[in-house]
């Protein structure tokens, strides 16, 4: 279904949601909360602003902190809502950013848009001037005034409210009658849910402590997390039609030599990741991600083949595709990046089934028919179609020469010969750095593009932003993510799959991957990380500038340098202990980065902060993104 941004009038009047007249009074902003902590939000992050702090102060009765929500004060409003993202993308529940009006929003707004371009989970809650304020004509601070005449006409209160509208929010609500609040805030987080995509709350300042009645019923301090079943509505039963079509598809299983699924980010998104892996468990077929899923799908399954980036894929990766006789792809989403700039391509006489959130999309190539079903249920779809299928009817003759797939990334760490650092190097020994289970951010950059070519370990999360790509988002997301580990242990190992190979008692490492020019954008946010004893593993690679924005123009240009930082010494500036008479902490060589990353793979565990600046030629460009900036010029010239 296409999410529609609306506003809606409550059914209930002032008595409890239910209707029942057994109920407690409690402020608006306290019921929030709650509501949050009920949903599975244990942080929320944001800045105090003026029009926000009777909001904040109301972390701190009784019940929200018996509910366990914490506040994590962030440097900007900006770093927030990437901080926000990423506790939604590694708990696959709501991320929630509290901004000011005006200042505090449109700082965040870049965040907020990212999260509606890559379908994350957030609810981004603004106060705003108090209700009285509506009948003055008054321009008040944060609030832009009208172009022309305004020192006569009233200023349009409601201009940031309208940027957001329908543009990067599935639903916002405009809190302005208290007995509507209950119902609007329930809205919000079933939209959320339900279209995996952003929502507002606007709350003005006079009703943020203002009372309202709670049924009992709501079961606000429940100790369990609601499930998603109780906040959106999943049918219990298939429908007959939704029946019909798993059967189609599997009868074209049955029938394929050469199947293959392709699990898409969708399928991360709408949690469904788990039943995917296990039909790939199940039924031995061909899989591949894509450039913004890469990580969903375990790698270290034998019948996985890599990431299928269209012309920008490997070649051998071409290939598979192309032998291909029917591509089940779960979780379809299409857009420039990760479809390789549209040129995903199959075998004439091919099959390909789409399976998307809003429909079913079946096409035959050879006979050029294409039938879409819709109004089917994503969930419970991918559910039937992983209890339907029946292993032994299907029969593969899949070519023995790319069946099973190597697994020499397995092979541990191993000295090379020594030369300096190139990303060609960086694809061969980070993946043989990380551990099973292990939690990978990486940033907007061209390590995005060294790691796409990449096999990791078992049941490793990997987190990066594959379609928005603002460059700063990983080191704030790192703090949500640190965060929310924190709060969830473990919780990827299960949502990743029933057949984890992790060992029992190892203790996940958070790696973070990132570049020098994106980290000047964001890197105060390393303060909070280490104000929260966030473990966390630091590989910034030192290129000297955009090396992304060098392959595609401006290589020895100006434009694309940026200023030279004592890393060490900044890092201590904001917190870190980094001792440079004890340590080293810049890596030229590979023989040096190689005993470095030995170090902190055969000791993991450390409740530390650990930092590595790896240096490398800024021409240096890893060979996908030079065919990615190949592509962008040609079609910029076509």
């Amino acid at each position: 279904m296409t999410p529609v941004t609306e506003k809606v009038e409550s059914p209930f009047p002032t008595r409890a949601r239910d209707g029942s007249d057994v109920c407690e009074l409690l402020p608006l902003g306290e019921y929030l909360y709650l509501k949050l902590a009920q949903i599975g939000t244990k942080t929320i992050f944001g800045v105090p602003g003026d029009f926000n702090l009777s909001l904040l102060e109301l972390l701190y009765t009784q019940k929200v902190k018996d509910s366990g929500l914490k506040w994590v004060g962030c440097c900007n409003e900006l770093n927030a809502a990437y901080a926000a993202d990423g506790y939604s993308r590694y708990t696959n529940r709501v991320g929630c950013v509290v901004t000011t009006y005006g200042v505090g929003e449109l700082s965040a707004l870049n965040g907020i848009a990212g999260a509606f371009a890559e379908n994350i989970k957030l609810l981004h809650v603004v106060g705003v001037p108090p209700t009285k304020y509506n009948t003055l004509n008054h321009n008040i601070h944060h609030l832009v005034p009208r172009l022309k005449y305004s020192n006569l006409l009233a200023p349009n209160k409601e201009v940031y409210m309208e940027m957001v509208n329908e543009k990067v929010c599935c639903f916002y609500a405009n809190i302005t009658d208290l007995n509507q609040a209950r119902w609007q805030i329930e809205i919000a987080i079933k939209h959320i849910f339900q279209y995996n995509l952003p929502a507002y709350i606007f709350i003005p300042t006079d009703f943020q402590d203002a009372l309202i009645p709670i049924s009992v019923n709501e079961h606000l301090s429940r100790e369990d997390i609601m499930p998603i079943e109780e906040i959106v509505e999943i049918p219990l039963l298939p429908s007959l039609e939704m029946v019909s079509v798993c059967d189609y598809i599997l009868s074209l299983l049955y029938s394929s030599k050469t199947p293959c699924i392709i699990g898409d980010i969708l399928v991360e998104r709408f949690g469904v990741t788990k039943q995917i892996n296990d039909l790939i468990h199940k039924t031995k077929l061909w899989n591949f991600s894509t450039f913004m899923s890469k990580g969903v799908l375990n790698e270290s399954n034998p019948y996985y083949q890599g990431v299928y980036f269209g012309k920008l894929s490997q070649d051998h990766i071409v290939k598979k595709i192309q032998m291909c006789d029917l591509i089940i792809h779960f979780g379809v989403v299409e857009n420039e990046i990760n479809t390789g700039y549209y040129s995903f391509n199959y075998k004439p006489d091919s099959v390909l089934i789409q399976i998307h959130p809003d429909y079913v999309r079946i096409t035959q190539f050879q006979h050029n028919i294409r039938t879409d079903y819709k109004g089917i249920e994503f969930r419970t779809f991918v559910d039937m179609v992983t209890k339907g299928v029946q292993p032994n009817s299907i029969n593969t003759t899949y070519n023995r020469l790319f069946s099973p797939s190597s697994h020499a990334y397995l092979f541990p760490l191993e000295q090379e010969e020594d030369g300096p650092i190139s990303h060609d190097y960086l694809e061969t020994i980070i993946p043989r750095y990380i551990n099973p289970g292990d939690v990978v951010v990486c940033e907007t950059g061209s390590i995005q593009f060294t790691m796409v070519n990449t096999r990791l370990s078992s049941d490793v999360e990997y987190i990066t932003q594959g379609f928005y790509l603002s460059i700063g988002m990983a080191i704030p997301a790192s703090l949500g993510i640190g965060m929310a580990m924190r709060d969830y242990p473990n919780l990827h190992l299960s949502k990743k799959s029933s057949h984890s190979n992790v060992p029992p008692n190892y203790k996940p490492r958070l790696i973070l991957l990132e570049g020098d020019g994106a980290a000047q954008m964001t890197v105060q946010e390393i303060t909070n990380i280490i104000k929260y004893k966030i473990p966390i593993e630091i590989l910034l690679l030192n290129n000297q500038g955009y090396t992304i924005e060098r392959a595609i123009k401006g290589a020895d240009k100006e434009f694309n340098d940026i200023c030279e930082w004592n890393w060490p010494q900044l890092l201590n500036g904001l917190g870190g202990n980094l001792d440079e008479t004890k340590n080293k902490y810049k890596f030229f060589s590979t023989t040096e980065l190689y005993e470095k990353l030995k170090q902190l793979k055969d000791y993991p565990g450390k409740e530390t902060f650990s930092f590595v600046e790896v240096i490398l030629n800024k021409l240096n460009i890893p060979t996908t993104l030079i065919k990615m900036a190949s592509e962008l010029e040609h079609k910029e010239t076509k």
